[in-house]
């Protein structure tokens, strides 16, 4: 069961999202991969919520994919966001706001992504776990060089990479940043950066 929300009262709290970046390309953003993001709002080792993708409408229905959050002990989710994603793929990016999920900016949480075989036997296929993460305070943030964020066809520019103040405290599990490109070819759309501090 899902329910789509509409209330925009959720903006002033801000949102999160979760990038993805899979091994091999999806053909398509519903199939054969769900992700499953377990939040653990306190700490204590226990998930209490769940950030979840899945075609909008149940199995065959709309070929549209939406990013859904449920507390931990509900059986339905609600959805605000379409799934950032595209045919012939491996990335996705899921979008919820911070207030759905029991979080504020400047929480620190726990969270595990686990990557589902939702097609064949809905067996959990891989999975990162425990890492921590503060919204309103990164381990590292990029900055400079690329302005708002766009770039010219081939062209190049430096992409300066920050240590923030309080963030390996604050965010201790990020290693480096993950930049998803968009219209790349397979196998190059997303790139993982290490970071050495």
């Amino acid at each position: 069961l899902v329910n789509i929300g509409s209330n925009p009262g959720w903006q002033g709290t801000g949102g999160i999202q979760f990038a993805v970046n899979t091994w091999q390309t999806r053909t398509h953003p519903n199939y054969p991969a769900q992700f499953r993001i377990a939040i653990d709002t306190n700490r204590d080792g226990s998930a209490d919520f769940e950030i979840f993708n899945q075609e909008l409408g149940g199995f065959g229905a709309t070929g549209q994919n939406f990013t859904f959050a449920r507390p931990i002990t509900s059986p339905s989710g609600t959805g605000f966001f379409f799934t950032d994603a595209d045919l012939n793929s491996g990335n996705a990016i899921l979008t919820v706001p911070l207030s759905l999920i029991g979080l504020t900016p400047t929480s620190q949480f726990n969270f595990t992504v686990s990557a589902v075989d939702n097609y064949f036997t809905g067996a959990v296929k891989s999975q990162i776990s425990n890492m921590t993460f503060t919204p309103a305070t990164p381990r590292f943030v990029a900055n400079g060089g690329l302005g708002a964020g766009t770039l010219a066809p081939a062209s190049s520019a430096a992409l300066n990479v920050t240590a923030v103040a309080g963030g390996a405290e604050a965010s201790p599990s990020q290693s480096g940043l993950l930049l998803l490109y968009r219209n790349k070819a397979a196998g190059s759309e997303a790139e993982a950066i290490s970071v050495t501090p």
